[in-house]
């Protein structure tokens, strides 16, 4: 099952769909129990094993559900401290900026030379 689709993840569904994986699109609305139980309770009426899903909104909603489902999921505060650094990179001037580095071969000052200005 994916949870809450967005537009950009219609066409991979529909992929999915036409390659014989049986997907389902949840909408779930909330973290309340009454909420999680009701998603549950959708999963096991339809066979679904777990949850995934293209939206990093959505990821915590993936946890929560796949809990109760008895699959192995990161901690809930793992998620956090994730998504605390993710959330924190989209603040720097060049978000998940990568530059090779080779410590065996390179002096510190050569790869410091690599960092642009602006970082």
């Amino acid at each position: 099952a994916v949870v809450s689709t967005q537009s950009t993840g219609k066409g991979a569904i529909e992929d999915m769909k036409k390659n014989h994986f049986d997907v389902h699109a949840l909408d779930v609305k909330g973290h309340t129990d009454e909420e999680l139980d009701r998603v549950e309770k959708y999963c096991r009426d339809n066979n679904i094993a777990m949850v995934a899903g293209y939206a990093q909104k959505d990821a915590f909603h993936h946890i929560l559900v796949n809990e109760r489902l008895g699959n192995p999921v990161p901690s809930r505060l793992a998620f956090l401290y994730c998504m605390n650094k993710y959330n924190m990179r989209q603040l720097e001037a060049h978000p998940f900026w990568f530059d090779s580095v080779d410590p065996l071969n390179e002096t510190d000052e050569e790869i410091i030379a690599k960092i642009p200005k602006d970082e």
